[in-house]
């Protein structure tokens, strides 16, 4: 006959130092990652913000650049001397630089958010359409008034400016729905961490209930069968003796059982 399996492969204090300490660890891991996931949410928050700040300050030097370009025309139509045009030139490389720099930005932002930033291309083409075409007239003008011709009506080029700084107010409008935008993103990453750490908590709270019902199942027949030994050697039954199978599991039990029996054997001397 062959020697019967035993039940257990490890002890009730292994057990539940094995159970507890596994809850512990998913505790410990669902607490370090929902910090992970708010740190990155932080991050992603402030890089938006510094993202938004920097196109703004880019905003306002291409309307400085071209605020100076035109005040430069104005005041060389006007008193025909050349140091009035002193800063159209550094007006229109700030002009310039600020475009690039804008592009630049939509180039990014479409590895994230590609509609965004097709709208925002869309608004700096406007205002950079705008631009130009002011640009071209305000050339004209410096070499009419250079030459020695009478200008063009003003009310031109105050349009043109004007429908500039309407396209420049596009640009701007579309930086604060960007980050609007990315303040919804964040709140819904929030609910969604938030839902995942009480999951991960919830699954964690299960699995101790489990590991607590199981040694409840498991001691259950053990402390039973000790009960009903012990009960019958107090009814004077000296052959009552706690069963093998209890006696050969190995655990904190199986050597209670053991001891117990030897006091029964040593009872009916």
């Amino acid at each position: 006959m062959t020697a019967p399996a035993k039940r257990w492969n490890f002890s009730l204090t292994q057990r539940l130092t094995f159970g507890m300490g596994g809850i512990l660890v998913m505790l410990v891991a669902v607490t370090l990652l929902g910090q992970w996931l708010v740190n990155n949410q932080v991050t992603a928050l402030k890089q938006s913000y510094r993202q938004s700040n920097e196109l703004k300050e880019t905003i306002n030097r291409l309307s400085q650049g071209m605020v100076d370009q035109e005040t430069a025309v104005r005041g060389f139509i006007i008193t025909r001397q050349d140091e009035f045009l002193e800063p159209f030139y550094p007006g229109r490389t700030t002009y310039l630089k600020a475009v690039e720099d804008i592009q630049g930005f939509s180039r990014e932002l479409a590895l994230t958010d590609a509609v965004a930033a097709a709208e925002l291309n869309a608004d700096i083409e406007g205002a950079r359409r705008e631009a130009e075409t002011w640009y071209a007239l305000a050339r004209l003008q410096i070499d009419r008034a250079r030459n020695g011709d009478s200008p063009l009506p003003e009310i031109e080029g105050k349009r043109l400016f004007d429908r500039f700084r309407q396209s420049v107010q596009s640009v701007k409008q579309q930086d604060s729905e960007l980050v609007q935008a990315m303040e919804v993103k964040l709140v819904e990453r929030q609910t969604l961490t938030q839902s995942f750490r009480l999951g991960m908590l919830a699954f964690a709270s299960l699995i101790g209930v489990l590991v607590v019902a199981n040694l409840i199942r498991e001691l259950r027949r053990p402390l039973g069968l000790l009960e009903n030994t012990a009960l019958a050697l107090s009814q004077g039954n000296l052959d009552a003796r706690v069963p093998d199978e209890l006696v050969n599991t190995g655990n904190e039990l199986a050597v209670f059982a053991g001891t117990f029996n030897q006091m029964a054997d040593q009872l009916q001397l």
